[in-house]
């Protein structure tokens, strides 16, 4: 899939100048209406505040009446809105389908790879970072530092959302350490759990898969 060609900046700004000048129409006649039925309100003798009071509902029945119906119909009709709304659409479709390709590749790397995926990222972000053993590691798959703040890691790349049971075992880790913050790294998620046990730890911290193309974005 490609990236849509990008639009001239000037089609976006003519596109929200024809929106503009369909809201000012819109309000005008909504105001004028007003207007004219205060008119014809004779016997009611309609003083200075009520035209006032009437030009303001008109304008901002314009404004839900623009909103709602007539800017939509205008945009799906107008040249260079419908270039827009095209383009706007394009991008967002080429958003989505960038999104779950980069979801593809973390969630298809094995568990070892994964955790050093993750500590490049990390690096790649300005931590020293030691990627643990793979055994023995105690619950700690990855260490990394920072102006002076210790983070470690447990990076679980599992195809269902992980349970308490981790969390608790990452937190029992970070107890017995000197370090500042535990991160959790589940690619698929947490349960409702694991959300519950994290809510009340400040130092307790956690990702997904979502969260890791948002820092890769950072770089």
């Amino acid at each position: 899939m490609q990236k849509p060609v990008k639009l001239d900046p000037s089609m976006f700004a003519d596109a929200d100048f024809v929106k503009l000048v369909t809201f000012l129409v819109t309000a005008g006649a909504m105001i004028l209406s007003s207007l004219i039925f205060l008119e014809f309100m004779k016997d009611s003798r309609p003083d200075t505040m009520s035209y006032i009071m009437m030009g303001v509902v008109g304008f901002f029945s314009a404004a839900i009446i623009s909103a709602v119906g007539i800017i939509p119909i205008v945009e799906r009709v107008h040249p260079k809105c419908i270039k827009v709304r095209k383009y706007n659409e394009a991008l967002a479709a080429y958003e989505k389908y960038l999104l779950m390709q980069q979801r593809g590749e973390w969630l298809g790397l094995g568990g070892r790879d994964f955790e050093f995926a993750v500590g490049d990222l990390m690096e790649a972000l300005g931590y020293k970072v030691q990627v643990g053993s793979g055994s023995n590691d105690r619950g700690i798959d990855i260490s990394m530092e920072k102006d002076g703040v210790k983070i470690i890691f447990q990076c679980k790349n599992h195809k269902r959302p992980v349970g308490p049971a981790v969390a608790r075992e990452l937190w029992g880790a970070f107890k017995c350490t000197h370090a500042h913050e535990a991160w959790l790294v589940a690619s698929s998620g947490w349960t409702k759990g694991v959300a519950e046990f994290a809510h009340f730890k400040k130092n307790f911290k956690l990702l997904n898969v979502d969260d890791l193309i948002k820092l890769n974005e950072q770089k």
